[in-house]
């Protein structure tokens, strides 16, 4: 996200964990990746040239959007249930991510200003109803996705866990 500016919205339909014979999550394949992939509103040189025609096909997105895709849709919605099931405790889960994200942003200090406006450590994030909007709205095929309103803001859970260093 932070090296190229890309971003997939991995809920769950885009999404399989392989688990390793315990039980446990060793994997993620992200899948069906139609229209599910975002790039940051910053030029990146390291995307290379992009298209004319590249907003109708790969939105461009502010750097907290891109961040609501990958902890909203990632590790809320796709992850953290696996603490409800006892694979992994819910603190446990919290601060292995933070604990990933923290030797993130020391190793690329390059992307420190990407880090900065995505902040995924940030003390609450906008809400985005996107089920009960995707109800409302219904399922057709558009030219465009409309704007999804925000309905407040949520605590997140990355800025309260206590970092946990990534495990080798």
């Amino acid at each position: 996200m932070h090296h190229y500016g890309i971003t997939v919205n991995p809920h769950g339909e885009n999404l399989a964990i392989i688990t390793n014979p315990n039980g446990l999550p060793a994997r993620l394949v992200i899948k069906d990746l139609v229209d599910d992939i975002n790039i940051s509103t910053t030029p990146i040189d390291a995307r290379g040239p992009e298209p004319d025609s590249h907003h109708r096909v790969l939105p461009r997105k502010p750097w907290h959007i891109l961040r609501q895709y990958l902890v909203d849709a990632l590790l809320l919605g796709v992850l953290n249930p696996l603490s409800d099931v006892n694979l992994v405790p819910q603190d446990t889960f919290w601060g292995l991510a933070r604990g990933e994200i923290d030797l993130y942003t020391t190793t690329h200090p390059e992307y420190a200003d990407r880090i900065e406006a995505t902040a995924l450590t940030a003390e609450t994030f906008a809400r985005y109803p996107l089920n009960a909007y995707r109800l409302t709205l219904g399922y057709t095929e558009l030219d465009t996705r409309p704007p999804i309103p925000t309905t407040g803001r949520i605590p997140n859970p990355l800025h309260f866990a206590e970092s946990i260093p990534p495990i080798s």
